[in-house]
């Protein structure tokens, strides 16, 4: 038991997060995705109906991943601290296009709540 909590302990220490987003090519059709989402469609609906991104199959789900593994324009939003975890971050303006975040969790920071429990929206 030890060694699983410690391997969990160890694991918490490396700085990592699990995101969501929408891309798209205007910043006003990012704005109707935003504003879908505000009127209580739920962020992956929304990513699988419009997103731009090949993880829009996925409803926008980036995966798990480290600074450094996506562009910086990303980890500047997603691993900006003061960026809340669950909520609509954005529009982004990137060399790509424009993009709506949603941080799921991160790791590695010593922050009191790291996860986002949506139990309303199932994604």
């Amino acid at each position: 038991m030890y060694m699983l909590y410690s391997a969990d302990s160890q694991s918490r220490k490396i700085k990592s997060a699990s995101a969501r987003h929408i891309l798209m090519q205007s910043e006003a059709d990012i704005l109707q995705a935003k504003a879908r989402i505000e009127g209580g469609e739920s962020f992956s609906r929304v990513a699988k109906a419009l997103s731009q991104c090949k993880s829009a199959v996925d409803g926008g789900d980036l995966g798990v991943f480290q600074p450094g593994e996506l562009h910086p324009s990303f980890d500047r939003v997603v691993f900006n601290r003061s960026n809340p975890i669950g909520q609509v971050l954005g529009p982004v303006k990137t060399k790509f296009g424009w993009h709506l975040f949603r941080v799921e969790y991160r790791t590695g920071f010593n922050e009191s709540n790291d996860s986002f429990d949506d139990s309303k929206k199932r994604n």
